[in-house]
């Protein structure tokens, strides 16, 4: 299959449809959810394995007959994206103002068509597109002095390969990660693994109750003793020791173990991880796995809120920004989250819910990876300590690293 990305133009309420009545894969949805507005459309950029995915499901929509606003949405949309032939013109180019685009920016377009003297739509619309592409490579305070065209690179790029705007470093030594608790009990486990293993499971695939004794202890969590867990759990199960069942769970998703015949133990790469001692390598994995693959709203009992882990990228580059020295989590939680994601906490009705997320989905992992300091203060209700702020650790810097391109030097993607 080919690497090539293609472009489409959507409005926002095609875009909003698809989104509420498809079924589509995370990646698809979350660059339908951050596309670039573009002289009065969205444009999404999708390789080609998803936007074949994305018209074979809407090529079932249609084959279907039962959705007519979905049909006439499809519709449009395919009229649209195929109005530009070889040495031809776009049709509909004199609609250069549309509703969909945000309201600030909406304004700054009406008036720069107000003052133009433009000779033909045509003329207009190519002066439009001009002026959008003007304002996204400019540099924006509410994305921490990011364009709008490096967010949606940020967002839109892998998280490794020569193009990639966010990367990781494995080159990681076990000194360099004495202070992860992800990395340290990760190779505390694969070590259990190989010396006690394999290890039964329950019904649910969860390791047994001699297994959760057994290995229990020898794990170190912020936030977290042993000794004060058994007091409330006398025969405790994977699932009431939450740091463990998580970090069973992101092994496997890595492939250093196995969940087979009713016994876990160690995968081959495992296995090679834990006698090269590979701490870099482990940091990494599990990293990429808790924040790409599994679904963060385990960790916590709040409503989903998916376009939290969707920007996962940018609110990495936030909090590298401002958690050079002491940030409050009131103050990150104003900054971090994209207004899609704002507009889910609203939407949900639950004043506070965007720090809790924050707390619980982003800033405690990363004190478990080592990469956060963090600050603890009385709550301001009840009688225990809660997070207050944080500050990055140097490995903050030495895992994770940003490469944005120069935004005036990025072309805009064409369909």
């Amino acid at each position: 299959m080919s690497s090539e990305v293609h472009s489409l133009l959507l409005s926002a309420s095609e875009r909003n449809l698809f989104l509420e009545r498809l079924d589509l894969p995370a990646g698809i949805a979350a660059r339908l959810r951050f596309a670039v507005h573009l002289s009065g459309y969205l444009e999404v950029s999708l390789p080609e394995k998803d936007l074949v995915q994305l018209l074979q499901t809407l090529a079932e929509v249609m084959t279907a007959g039962k959705d007519m606003e979905m049909i006439a949405a499809i519709e449009g949309m395919t009229e649209r994206n195929g109005m530009v032939e070889d040495g031809g013109e776009e049709e509909g180019g004199a609609d250069v103002v549309m509703d969909e685009l945000p309201n600030e920016i909406l304004d700054k377009v009406r008036e720069f068509v107000k003052a133009g003297d433009f000779a033909t739509p045509e003329e207009a619309f190519e002066a439009v597109q001009a002026f959008m592409e003007e304002h996204n490579s400019q540099a924006l305070d509410e994305f921490c002095g990011l364009a709008p065209v490096q967010v949606y690179e940020l967002l839109n790029t892998a998280w490794s390969g020569a193009d990639a705007v966010l990367s990781l470093s494995a080159t990681l030594t076990e000194e360099d990660l004495t202070e992860s608790a992800m990395a340290q009990n990760g190779m505390r486990f694969l070590q259990y693994v190989a010396e006690e293993g394999p290890i039964g499971l329950t019904a649910r695939k969860n390791m047994n109750r001699k297994g959760v004794v057994g290995l229990g202890p020898l794990l170190e969590w912020p936030r977290f003793d042993w000794e004060t867990f058994r007091e409330y759990h006398k025969a405790p199960n994977e699932e009431d020791y939450q740091s463990l069942n998580v970090l069973r769970i992101l092994l496997e998703f890595a492939d250093y173990i196995k969940l087979q015949k009713g016994k876990l133990s160690l995968t081959k790469k495992g296995e090679r991880c834990l006698k090269k001692s590979a701490y870099g390598e482990m940091q990494v994995a599990l990293f990429t796995e808790l924040f790409c693959e599994m679904n963060l709203a385990y960790l916590d009992g709040l409503p989903e809120y998916p376009e939290v882990q969707s920007t996962i990228p940018f609110i990495l580059y936030v909090i590298q920004e401002l958690a050079q020295e002491d940030v409050t989590v009131d103050t990150l939680s104003k900054r971090v989250f994209l207004t899609p994601v704002m507009e889910e906490f609203e939407e949900s009705g639950y004043e506070g819910h965007s720090a809790v997320a924050l707390t619980t989905r982003i800033l405690n992992p990363l004190h478990d990876f080592g990469l956060l300091e963090q600050r603890l203060g009385s709550h301001p209700e009840y009688k225990y300590e809660m997070l207050t702020a944080v500050q990055l650790t140097p490995l903050f810097r030495k895992m994770i690293g940003f490469r944005f391109p120069d935004p005036n030097s990025m072309p805009t993607p064409r369909t």
